[in-house]
């Protein structure tokens, strides 16, 4: 990579290299950038745009649509009440009873809802029978029967609307049901304003836009152009609204199918007021680089002077480093990244003289470590040899005790010394502990229990030499020989844990007090073998490892101690 940077730039001076970069790297993306959010916000405003004319296009169809519903509704309960019944049947005893029918109980019955709903020009029952017509409430059918709607609603007992924006004309028109005579046709006919059905769409937005309202067959229902002189030009024909290949340009069409009729509705508004809040938009972007490439120029040489001192000040603490001189102050209370880079070389320089004096005592505490472990190999052969013999007396005088503990010393000494190496495997450390625990058993005449509980699969995985030795004999000596009433019990557990090894000695002896847990893995203790223990385990595997003691005055003491698991003896080197 440095072999691709010329010469002159690599050799320039850190305050020029930041302006290069600055015009190379800031104010070219910034234009590439503002180019790019003017792309941006043109398509989010036509995008928003769109959304409004949904918004517009949907709000005006649910108002018809619930307008539609309104006079379904009506022409239900109209062509249902028991008095439109009456009259459409003409089952009547006297002319009274009709006269009462058709004045009190039908016409009566128009007159309230043409007086709730003054859009509704016009109600009228066409009766299937020879009737005297009254009024414009109930006329014979004969009257429309050469009528072309006539025939489409005779058919059903469904509602069927009929509109013709020509005449300005709407109304809705069903089949009375009827239960006793099913061969009569009479026929419900509501009008209503053709302006008020269409409402909605007379005012949508404030913007100039124009309406198609098509019905099934394709036909204009309803069609308004709301647009001034100024801008007539901008309206469309129905053909080029509705045309899916050649979609005019800068224009914002949305098609929508209403609930009730399943008419088509198009709203269509030109795009121009966008472009020219576009032009507004650009004037005010380019205005604003301008000004930011300006600012920017002069900020950039004040931040880079500064910055610049920080990063001369840190070298040259940093050589003082180089010569040896640990012993520096430094500190720096800017809150920007040089004076982020100055604390961390602040804190890394603290950190590099704690390792230091870490590494240092850690290696003086090894190699006591190390002196212990030789004092204790002292000419084990002699030991072994002796032990021996001892055995074989024991034998010739068929005394099976004396033979019994003198074969466990010899096991527990034997992989305690472990030919003076530091590391064992599990099973030998078990092994070990089994025999000093034999011992100990003989030595207190069987007065407690053991019990040990190993997973087999963790047997032959090396961990460092006495360590479970020490533990028991803290549970032994401190707990179980202080236990008053009920016999003592020891219990020592190995198992696998993911990548660990988890040992559990526990006794129910008489158990510590806290201030006691809190002294007995440091020095201030009486005896020094969990401490050993506790360091030696820190030493080889790391600060995260070490024993946790767990106890309870009159319930007894847990020691827990985790250690990763490892087949390989150089881990240990």
């Amino acid at each position: 990579m440095d072999k691709k940077i010329p010469d002159w730039f690599r050799d320039m001076k850190l305050r020029n290299k930041l302006i290069v970069n600055y015009i190379c790297f800031g104010l070219i993306p910034l234009l590439i950038v503002g180019t790019f959010a003017i792309y941006r916000v043109k398509n989010f405003m036509f995008s928003q745009e769109a959304a409004r004319n949904q918004d517009y296009i949907n709000q005006a169809i649910s108002g018809m649509d619930g307008q539609i519903r309104i006079y379904n509704n009506l022409s239900d309960y109209i062509a249902f009440s028991s008095q439109v019944a009456r009259v459409c049947e003409g089952n009547y005893e006297s002319k009274y009873q009709k006269y009462i029918d058709y004045t009190q109980g039908v016409h009566s019955l128009i007159s309230s809802m043409k007086y709730f709903h003054e859009e509704i020009e016009r109600i009228t029952i066409y009766v299937d029978d020879d009737i005297v017509e009254y009024e414009d409430s109930i006329i014979p059918i004969n009257k429309i029967q050469k009528k072309s709607w006539y025939h489409i609603v005779k058919k059903d007992n469904k509602l069927h609307w009929f509109l013709s924006r020509k005449n300005k004309k709407v109304f809705v028109a069903r089949k009375i049901p009827l239960l006793n005579d099913n061969k009569k046709t009479n026929i419900l006919y509501i009008e209503i304003d053709y302006s008020y059905l269409f409402q909605w769409f007379e005012e949508m937005t404030d913007t100039q836009y124009g309406v198609y309202i098509l019905d099934n067959d394709g036909e204009v229902l309803y069609n308004i152009q709301n647009f001034t002189d100024k801008n007539k030009n901008n309206k469309l024909l129905l053909e080029e609204v509705v045309s899916e290949k050649n979609k005019p340009k800068n224009y914002i069409i949305t098609e929508q199918k209403t609930k009730e009729n399943n008419w088509s509705v198009y709203l269509y508004r030109s795009s121009e007021g966008i472009y020219k809040k576009i032009s507004s938009i650009l004037q005010g972007c380019i205005l604003g680089i301008l000004v930011s490439v300006v600012l920017s120029i002069i900020c950039t040489r004040v931040i880079t002077n500064k910055t610049i001192k920080g990063i001369e000040e840190l070298r040259n603490h940093m050589k003082e480093v180089e010569n040896g001189k640990l012993e520096l102050q430094i500190y720096s209370d800017s809150q920007d990244e040089v004076g982020d880079l100055i604390r961390g070389f602040e804190r890394m320089l603290y950190k590099i003289k704690v390792l230091v004096e870490e590494v240092y005592e850690g290696k003086i505490k090894q190699k006591e470590y190390e002196m212990r472990a030789l004092q204790a190999q002292i000419n084990p052969h002699f030991l072994y040899n002796s032990l021996s013999l001892i055995n074989w007396m024991a034998l010739e005088e068929d005394n099976e005790e004396i033979s019994k503990i003198t074969l466990a010393m010899s096991s527990f000494y034997r992989t305690a010394l472990n030919k003076g190496k530091n590391i064992i495997l599990l099973k030998d450390e078990i092994e070990n502990m089994r025999s000093y625990l034999e011992i100990q058993l003989m030595m207190h005449n069987y007065e407690f229990d053991v019990e040990i509980e190993v997973e087999d699969d963790i047997l032959e995985y090396y961990v460092i030499n006495l360590i479970l030795q020490p533990m028991v004999e803290n549970a032994i000596d401190h707990g179980i020989d202080h236990k008053i009433d009920g016999r003592g019990k020891l219990l020592v557990q190995a198992k696998s844990e993911e990548n660990m090894i988890v040992i559990f000695v526990q006794d129910n002896g008489v158990g510590m007090e806290k201030e006691t847990i809190q002294t007995i893995l440091t020095k201030q203790s009486k005896g020094y073998g969990l401490y050993n223990v506790n360091e030696r385990i820190k030493l080889y595997y790391g600060e995260q490892y070490h024993l946790v003691i767990e106890s309870e005055i009159g319930v007894g003491t847990r020691i827990i101690t985790k250690i990763p698991k490892t087949k390989k003896e150089k881990y240990f080197s």
